[in-house]
């Protein structure tokens, strides 16, 4: 087992758990992840662009399972997932040390703190398990609370593309990228 599953109570007092996703996650973590991207307004998708397949998602679930520096962790509310963070390391050799960082959470489970629970699993798990010595993101400008949690586990922005998201109500956003030095911590 590459991540021992973690129990959580949140500022909600609810207890959840974190653990690494499963093959058998595939038809609940793609319910959850059409969900969360239709009521949120930072992940640039709109309703119905998010279309994995139960197949295509069966194998996404695989690549993190078999590789050494990619994980992908749901957060889970009495065996329903409510949230999931991946940490997807480059395959291209001059950038094997580097990986990109996503998350996503309902709605209803934002702002208790499971966001910084996934963050702090996730991080804890790449500093001693993999060679990982850069993580990095991309958030809205928009995005005050991502960018504040990004902020307080040591991300730094390193790049903005101004104007860069359209917005649905026309109006548009910072694409800002964000950084985490491992070997600075």
């Amino acid at each position: 087992m590459r991540f021992a599953p973690q129990h959580i109570t949140l500022k909600d007092e609810q207890l959840v758990e974190i653990r690494e996703a499963t093959i058998q996650d595939t038809p609940d973590l793609l319910t959850t992840i059409k969900e969360y991207i239709e009521d949120s307004e930072f992940i640039p998708y709109t309703a119905g662009e998010f279309s994995l397949t139960i197949e295509q998602g069966w194998r996404w679930i695989q690549s993190f399972r078999n590789s050494g520096n990619s994980i992908l962790l749901v957060a889970t509310h009495k065996g329903q997932i409510i949230g999931n963070l991946d940490v997807t390391a480059s395959s291209r050799n001059m950038l094997s040390h580097t990986a990109v960082v996503g998350i996503g959470i309902l709605k209803e489970w934002r702002r208790i703190g499971l966001g910084t629970a996934l963050f702090e699993a996730a991080t804890n798990y790449v500093k001693h398990n993999t060679t990982l010595e850069v993580l990095w993101l991309q958030v809205m400008g928009t995005n005050e609370a991502g960018m504040r949690l990004y902020r307080s586990f040591g991300f730094e922005e390193t790049g903005r593309a101004k104007g860069f998201v359209r917005l649905s109500d026309g109006s548009y956003s910072d694409d800002i990228r964000m950084t985490l030095n491992l070997k600075q911590i």
